[in-house]
């Protein structure tokens, strides 16, 4: 579907490369592009802080000093209703798909893209993940939050778009800036200054406050010339597509020395998991081995997430690895919390934000390749014994379940002929049920009553 704005929409004449179709065919993205408030849903900065200076002001010197903050702000009425918006927007990414997207994009590049002159790029440069909250007892007041571990990151959009159209590359200068994010009010005025140098942008070195953003006729005559202007936008910003940017290169195989794997006995692979399952499930659960890829199709509350978990927990239990992805949080947490229940958790990394998630992840692989696992000592041999008497007694179970379902009685199983039976015999199965058991072997006295409670 083509875009109505013309600040986002792309001609057709000219071959467009595969990041700018990914910003075409993706609307959330469109915010890359276009930030300002009259072509995307966002507010800019110095409406939402009140146009007061001095909060603005103090604003920008926290974030950039990389301090946890809270800014109070009381907003007019229809700017209340659009932070609504985006607010309501960004609770429903979380819940959905654990994203934390709001954030702040400062300052702007404003310029006419070079091969779509009716085209009008107002790009953020940088972006602050920030969290927005309603007060609770306030409407028309809001906070902005900011702590150390949220992370800033860069327009990829906008950095590709320079290396096509200029044959720049400005990545590793980004990569190095959001890296050090502590430094950021000491190093931000160089930055910039050899920015436009490199880009050859209007733009006077950036002031102490955020300025307002600038009105769709200024922006007419700063386009003429591509600039930078030191304004800033609230808004969604939705993770961006690193494969549309970067070439994956394959990862070099760790080469592990034969001193490490080596056992004296080695232990056999087993199709058990931790929880029961039923039959269908069962052959899932002895064939994902064997097979490259499965698909299983099912209604909701069919029992997938059970499925997968007990998946995992052969994995897990036969040594090896698994990566669960899904478009929403709940699979991940009720697989965590059903681990939990066997206090078998600490195997398992559950990750919310694909953003805010990535140091902590970082951190948590670095110290699981850094510590060594102590597991609970057994004997491979008793274990190996033990594991051949349950496969055994399993093949027992497998092979009189598989007798009841084969046909016995003409066209039916010994399944239907047991229903066909009863059905015949008009006889419900509470009633078969109480020709065995007594009423009145049930039916105790108080005497009785008391007796059994000193018995036991």
């Amino acid at each position: 579907m083509r875009s109505q704005n013309s600040a986002i929409t792309m001609s057709d004449h000219y071959e467009n490369a595969p990041w700018e179709e990914a910003l075409k065919n993706t609307a959330n993205n469109s915010v890359y592009w276009n930030v300002h408030p009259t072509h995307s849903e966002s507010m800019d900065i110095y409406t939402a802080l009140n146009h007061i200076s001095l909060i603005v002001r103090k604003f920008k010197r926290k974030l950039f000093e990389n301090q946890t903050f809270e800014t109070e702000t009381k907003v007019l009425f229809r700017s209340s209703d659009k932070l609504n918006s985006i607010y309501f927007k960004s609770i429903n990414q979380q819940e959905l798909h654990g994203l934390q997207s709001f954030g702040f994009g400062y300052p702007l590049y404003i310029a006419r893209h070079k091969k779509d002159k009716e085209r009008l790029i107002v790009a953020p440069l940088f972006i602050w993940h920030l969290e927005l909250k309603p007060d609770a007892q306030k409407h028309d007041k809001w906070h902005i939050i900011h702590r150390p571990e949220m992370p800033l990151s860069y327009n990829k959009y906008l950095i590709q778009y320079w290396k096509e159209e200029f044959k720049m590359d400005f990545r590793p200068m980004f990569e190095e800036f959001v890296r050090n994010k502590d430094q950021a009010h000491i190093r931000f005025n160089r930055f910039m200054e050899k920015m436009t140098s490199s880009l050859r942008a209007d733009g006077l070195l950036p002031p102490n406050e955020i300025l307002a953003c600038p009105l769709q006729n200024t922006m007419a005559k700063m386009s003429r010339k591509s600039s930078f202007h030191w304004s800033g936008a609230l808004s969604l910003f939705p993770p961006q597509m690193d494969r549309i940017f970067e070439n994956l290169q394959a990862i070099p195989e760790k080469k592990i020395d034969s001193k490490e794997t080596k056992t004296t006995t080695q232990l056999k692979q087993h199709p058990f998991s931790l929880w029961p399952n039923d039959p269908d499930q069962q052959d899932v659960l002895e064939a994902y081995p064997k097979e490259q890829s499965i698909l299983i199709k099912a209604a909701i509350g069919a029992g997938k997430t059970y499925l997968i978990s007990n998946i995992i927990s052969n994995m897990l239990s036969n040594g090896k690895t698994c990566l669960v992805i899904s478009p929403t949080t709940k699979t991940q947490k009720g697989i965590k919390e059903k681990f939990a229940t066997h206090q078998l958790d600490k195997f398992l990394i559950a990750l919310n934000d694909p953003i805010l998630d990535k140091q902590k992840f970082r951190e948590l692989v670095q110290l699981k390749l850094n510590q060594k696992t102590h597991y609970s000592t057994f004997h491979a041999g008793n274990y190996n014994n033990a594991l051949s008497n349950a496969t055994k007694a399993k093949t027992h179970l497998d092979s009189l379940y598989t007798s009841l379902r084969k046909i016995q009685f003409g066209p039916y199983t010994w399944e239907d002929t047991v229903g066909l039976f009863l059905g015949h015999q008009r006889l419900e199965a509470k009633e078969l049920l109480e020709e065995f058991l007594k009423k009145e072997d049930f039916k105790l006295s108080y005497q009785e009553y008391v007796i059994i409670l000193k018995d036991l």
